[in-house]
């Protein structure tokens, strides 16, 4: 360390001393060194490079230092006097110093950065605004980033901008940004480009969402963690692409047109598989993944059997299907399988078949392509019918789900919450979100209110959207409602008729197929006559 009477530089005035305090027993000279008598503090000369640091008046806590280039960085000695940030010692250590101001413009306090990347503060540091604030003009264009060396990185690349950073990095993002709001509104343009960790991610969303909308812009560094990173690397392209590719930010699940652009000559991706009834199917245009199908009925009147045959023929079609049969055992639902590949209604009469016959049956069935069943009929809340339907989409690879009935889950959940109409907006909302989240087709059976009139629908009364028991989200969040009816003029027959009573893929409604159950087949085939009574 040189003593004062060794220099042979003359004696300009007494300054503050930033290492002890003192506010006299530092002395600066003439080749820009210091010497403090009080601490013995000594800061070197500054090089040819080097600016000299303002010669502004300190509270006595804030340190005094030099102008110089930080090479290991790429930083040059007059973007850091342009911001504020200096070399200087405290402790006999070396650091780096970023002055931070008020929103008058007033430096009130200092942020250190040491060799071994610690920081504190000095000064006060309640009232700072963003580092580099005193740049900023009318109208300005801004960049945004976590640190002061990647503000001073961005700066003289993009001279168009200017370049601020946070006080307290993305932890403290939205607080500080909060803190300049006046001047941040006031601005042409403002990027973040913060970080591209997670937390850097995080944080230029969580900004975003608190500043107006259509005045941010987020921009993403690829390739590099930070601006410097990528100034040090050599890469100032992608500093400059970066920011110039910056998107505005949008709320999440906002688009316009452009967006659309970019795939609306693209063919879709949506996938159906056909009905087994041609009428059903001109109708529909098939069961469209992702979808959500309401399947009404009237007591005794065929939805399950309706639901069966659907089941049977999605899995001939190489479908994976997830059944909730909640108004019969999982083995009366197999049989039912078996016996229409059979068509043989061993599923009412046991022995029409023998056991070898149902066993290789099965095999012959399942072996390639497995049903999956929910098994716990005493518990099917629906937290537990939602998972189950998770798990059998992602784990079990299940297209399509069958959820016979609804009533029964509103049953199990009604202790909780007795309101049906809560319980079923409940039930339908989140079978209309896992529907999209999964792509997969849920079909729904309910039940249905007993019509006005002196016929029921067991007796032959035709099926009303407004009858779906319990809520109208049954038919308002469904993309088809489909219900099956019997033969007014002959209620007792086993003849049934489809009717599509909603149909968001094409709009057209209207009767369908004209089904009959074969008692010797156990089969609910079409009828084909053009005669169709009813």
């Amino acid at each position: 360390m040189q003593e004062e009477g060794e220099s042979k530089a003359a004696f300009v005035r007494h300054i503050p001393c930033g290492e002890c305090g003192s506010k006299d027993n530092n002395a600066l000279y003439d080749d820009g060194h210091s010497y403090c008598f009080g601490c013995n503090n000594h800061v070197q000369q500054p090089s040819e490079n080097s600016v000299e640091a303002p010669k502004q008046k300190t509270n006595g806590q804030l340190l005094v230092g030099e102008y110089r280039p930080i090479s290991k960085r790429k930083i040059d000695a007059t973007t850091a006097r342009k911001y504020g940030y200096h070399i200087a010692q405290i402790n006999g250590q070396t650091v780096q110093v970023a002055n931070y101001r008020n929103a008058k413009g007033q430096v009130v306090a200092q942020k250190i950065r040491t060799k071994d990347k610690k920081f504190k503060w000095l000064g006060d540091p309640k009232d700072v605004v963003l580092f580099g604030s005193h740049l900023l003009q009318a109208n300005s264009k801004v960049v945004i980033t976590e640190g002061e060396i990647d503000a001073l990185s961005v700066n003289p690349l993009m001279k168009i901008y200017t370049a601020l950073s946070l006080p307290n990095g993305a932890a403290a993002a939205k607080k500080s940004i909060l803190k300049s709001w006046d001047a941040l509104v006031a601005c042409r343009e403002v990027i973040l480009m913060f970080d591209s960790d997670e937390k850097g991610v995080e944080a230029a969303e969580d900004v975003a969402a608190a500043m107006p909308l259509g005045s941010i812009k987020i921009a993403k560094l690829v390739g590099y963690k930070d601006a410097n990173e990528a100034l040090v690397a050599g890469d100032t392209k992608a500093i400059v692409d970066c920011i110039f590719s910056a998107k505005e930010w949008r709320p999440q699940g906002i688009v316009d047109t452009d967006d659309i652009r970019k795939i609306i000559s693209q063919r879709s991706t949506v996938t159906s598989t056909p009905y087994p009834y041609p009428q059903l199917q001109e109708i529909t245009k098939g069961i469209q993944k992702p979808s959500l199908i309401t399947v009404g009925a009237g007591s005794g009147v065929g939805k399950t059997t309706l639901m069966s045959e659907l089941v049977y023929h999605l899995h001939q079609a190489g479908e994976t299907v997830g059944v909730f049969s909640l108004e019969e055992t999982n083995v009366q639902h197999i049989q039912g399988l078996i016996g229409r590949h059979l068509e043989l209604p061993i599923r009412i009469d046991e022995y029409l078949a023998t056991e070898q016959q149902i066993e290789d049956t099965h095999d012959a069935l399942f072996n390639t392509n497995k049903l999956v069943m929910f098994s716990d009929r005493e518990s099917p809340t629906p937290d537990r019918i939602f998972s189950h339907i998770q798990y059998m989409a992602l784990a079990r690879g299940c297209t399509h789900i069958i959820l016979d009935h609804i009533s029964l889950v509103v049953s199990t959940a009604a202790n909780e919450t007795p309101n049906e109409r809560v319980l079923i907006d409940h039930l339908m909302t989140e079978l209309r979100s896992l529907c999209q989240q999964l792509k997969i087709c849920i079909f729904v059976v309910s039940h249905l209110k007993r019509p006005q009139g002196a016929l029921g629908h067991e007796d032959g009364a035709p099926m009303r959207l407004s009858e779906l028991r319990g809520s109208h989200s049954l038919a308002q969040l469904a993309d088809t409602v489909l219900g099956i009816q019997k033969d007014p003029e002959d209620s007792h027959s086993d003849r049934r008729q489809l009717v599509v009573l909603k149909n968001r893929f094409t709009g057209q409604t209207g009767l369908a197929d004209e089904l009959e159950y074969n008692r010797t087949t156990g089969r609910l085939t079409k009828v084909f006559t053009d005669d169709i009574p009813f």
